[in-house]
């Protein structure tokens, strides 16, 4: 396994969380290491050179390449995309800092959930609200 940038307790809580929230923690960590071979295979390619890249151009799994970004700060620098991860580490890590305050949170696995069950929503407003709630 490759190492990350950082291993942060928070993201690592955070990261736990969805995975319990998806019912299936083995599938979503399945689901989040090909985002992160998404990611790799497509900065492999030479036609994406000096582009900026989006979630949806990795994959069509839009949330599961928001989480993996989170996930690459801690284990897999090769998948880590500064540009990308300084819009997503944060909402992540705010996440895990609110877990003494998450199971207070009225709706709070719901929405989670919610989001966790699409692929090709946007998490940011699933984020927003979740952040939002725990503050």
């Amino acid at each position: 396994m490759s190492t990350g940038i950082e291993d942060d307790e928070d993201v690592r809580a955070a990261l736990t969380w969805f995975a319990a929230v998806s019912g299936n923690s083995k599938e979503f960590a399945e689901r989040l290491a090909r985002a992160q071979g998404a990611y790799r295979a497509i900065i492999g390619s030479t036609d994406r050179l000096r582009q900026d890249l989006r979630l949806d151009m990795i994959s069509a799994d839009v949330v599961g390449s928001f989480l993996a970004q989170a996930k690459s700060l801690l284990d897999d620098r090769p998948s880590f995309d500064i540009a990308l991860a300084s819009q997503i580490v944060p909402w992540v890590k705010e996440i895990g800092r609110s877990a003494d305050v998450r199971p207070y949170i009225r709706g709070a696995v719901e929405r989670a959930a919610r989001m966790l069950k699409r692929e090709s929503v946007a998490p940011d407003s699933a984020m927003f609200e979740l952040v939002t709630a725990s503050n």
